[in-house]
């Protein structure tokens, strides 16, 4: 994943933590297409909030960071990952 995306070799751990998140709500054969998630919990997993890793984001800043009136409402950063226990995102 990281390798694909470019990302700077240090970024290894986000990388990690994403795999490991999206796997988790995987299919698996083993399991008759089953996934971990759905093993542990007894639902199926939402999916929908799944991003590629090291994509291009444009992240909403709150008027309490912007300095004027004039600054822009939203910064690019890059998707490095999943909030735990949630369904938010990490950026960089």
């Amino acid at each position: 994943m990281r390798h694909n995306s470019e990302t700077p070799k240090n970024w290894w751990e986000f990388a990690i933590e994403t795999a490991v998140h999206v796997y988790n709500r995987t299919p698996l054969e083993r399991t008759k297409w089953t996934t971990p998630w759905q093993n542990m919990f007894g639902s199926k997993p939402n999916v929908n909030y799944f991003r590629t890793f090291g994509c291009l984001s444009w992240v909403w800043t709150p008027e309490e960071i912007r300095n004027n009136k004039l600054d822009p409402r939203s910064q690019a950063m890059t998707f490095i990952g999943y909030d735990n226990g949630t369904k938010g995102w990490k950026f960089m």
